[in-house]
């Protein structure tokens, strides 16, 4: 498990003698060793809040034991979903101001991104835990999803959210993520109906636009797995994978004079990948693995205490990436290199997928 603060006011942890529970101070991991009968107290993010900073939410992690099994037992005490959550009046003053803003517990609890595990579901339950309004946009965030929010270039996911009566539907029509909660906005049918906090409900997929997205995503990937095989070691920037105008960007320019050849010797690479195929597997892993997988080192963006989620494509170096993919490059017939353009420094690639 990476390592992570948990969203509530106290932890209890129960562990058995196998451990394996880490705590950070500082730059530096501690095992908490298990004692018969020893309960593991952490402070979580609503306490922090609570008392304005004083105490601190414990940044922890789980590793895995190759040798034994491990059992652990949590109980976790947080406030109701609809709380208010801010400083405590007491221990805010002119020399020690609020650090937080007022927010209801239920604003705090990120959403689990259910096509992490499996990219191939498009049908699954979920739990509603608000009902909110953006920009007269009604949105719907529930405890999980399977439904893709726009990021990483990849557009974001369309589909419905169903009473499991199938009385009231929610049709999405745009899914985006803020401070790890997923928004689903669209439009109820009937238009008065509604959902509540607290009731299961059913996800769907739109399932042309997500493959479509998904294999937009692959290619774009299979373009800087190529690059590399051609000889450009540039450095990934950016990317777009919408069917409008799809590319991948690099930092560092390649010469005027080998922008056609290399778009040439870069498009026989693609074909022979996607002819002789190779799977594409993406895995949530911890840093040093992860960065041992990506050539040795991962972007500055992303925290050492994170576990990365990684995706490859067969044996070559992988790289960050939240998105969804197709299962192997051999479905991406029809990927076409269109342009290459160099400006100010950057090289922009240019794709097309039928």
């Amino acid at each position: 498990m990476e390592g992570h603060t948990d969203s509530g006011g106290l932890t209890f942890v129960l562990q058995d003698g196998v451990g394996g529970l880490q705590l950070k101070q500082g730059e530096d991991w501690y095992n908490v060793k298990p004692l018969e009968g020893m309960l593991v107290v952490n402070m979580g993010d609503q306490l922090e809040k609570l008392s304005n900073g004083r105490y601190k939410s414990i940044l922890h992690r789980v590793m895995v034991n190759s040798k034994s099994s491990r059992l652990s037992v949590g109980a976790f005490l947080g406030p109701s979903l609809d709380a208010e959550i801010s400083p405590i009046p007491e221990l805010v003053s002119q020399e020690s101001p609020a650090k937080y803003r007022s927010r209801t517990y239920r604003d705090y609890m990120p959403t689990k991104l259910s096509y992490f595990d499996n990219m191939r579901q498009l049908q699954a339950t979920a739990k509603v835990l608000s009902i909110t309004k953006d920009s007269e946009r009604v949105a719907i965030v529930s405890d999980r999803t399977i439904l893709y929010p726009q990021g990483g270039g990849q557009p974001g996911d369309r589909g419905s959210i169903s009473s499991l009566n199938g009385d009231t539907t929610f049709q999405v029509q745009d899914t985006r993520m803020k401070n790890g909660v997923v928004y689903h906005y669209g439009v109820f049918e009937p238009s008065d109906s509604t959902f509540e906090a607290g009731q299961e409900v059913s996800l769907r997929v739109e399932s042309q636009r997500r493959e479509l997205h998904s294999r937009l995503h692959t290619a774009g990937h299979l373009i800087d797995v190529c690059m590399k095989l051609v000889g450009r070691t540039l450095e990934p920037a950016k990317g777009n994978h919408s069917p409008e105008g799809a590319f991948v960007e690099y930092i560092g320019a390649i010469p005027s004079g080998e922008i056609e050849s290399t778009r040439v010797a870069l498009q026989k690479e693609i074909d022979r990948l996607i002819a002789s195929g190779a799977s594409v597997n993406a895995s949530v892993l911890p840093y040093d693995e992860a960065a041992g997988l990506c050539g040795g080192s991962l972007p500055d963006y992303i925290s050492k205490d994170s576990s990365p989620r990684i995706v490859r494509i067969g044996d070559h170096t992988g790289c960050p990436c939240g998105g969804t993919h197709v299962d192997d490059v051999s479905s991406l017939t029809g990927l076409k290199v269109t342009q290459i353009r160099v400006k100010k420094g950057v090289t922009k690639v240019s794709y097309t997928l039928k």
